[in-house]
């Protein structure tokens, strides 16, 4: 993997500054406007496209189930309340930490174990999904997924240092 400070003088050649960084830890202007830039430069140009590379799979950790639904069965007859997900959805997934960008929601096939484990010739239809923020149990903002699509997994663009 090419260093950063490699990244950030090919940046630097390429407007023509006069001087290189040795490491983006230094405290020279140049390092410091690095270290303020290279990551969320990193991660809009991962967003950017569906990069081969940062492309991963992984079932989501449901957060919340609505009212009658297998997961949640005992509350079938009971009002809606933010202990569900927002309607009109039936799940409630967190993102995935390292997930820059959410690809598509699928289901998670009968018989496997974590992953999306399919045959060959088996089509997964893409499921509808938007993308929320909720609180946690301990009151934290969380990122979610909203879906109706029960014990999901999501095909996502990873964050790729």
């Amino acid at each position: 993997m090419t260093p950063r400070s490699d990244i950030v003088n090919r940046a630097l050649a390429a407007i023509s500054a006069q001087a290189d960084i040795v490491n983006c830890a230094e405290n020279s202007k140049k390092a410091v406007a690095a270290r303020l830039l290279y990551d969320p430069t990193r991660q809009a140009l991962l967003r950017a496209a569906h990069w081969n590379f940062a492309r991963k799979t992984a079932s989501l950790s449901l957060l919340k189930a609505a009212p009658g639904t297998p997961e949640n069965p005992e509350a079938a007859a009971v009002a809606w309340s933010p202990e569900f997900p927002a309607p009109p959805w039936l799940y409630e997934y967190l993102v995935p930490a390292d997930c820059q960008q959410i690809r598509t929601i699928a289901p998670l096939l009968p018989g496997a174990s974590g992953d999306a484990a399919c045959a060959p010739a088996c089509t997964i239809l893409p499921r509808r999904f938007v993308l929320a923020t909720d609180t946690n149990g301990q009151g934290q903002q969380v990122n979610v997924v909203l879906s109706n699509q029960p014990r999901a997994i999501a095909v996502y663009t990873m964050d790729v240092n």
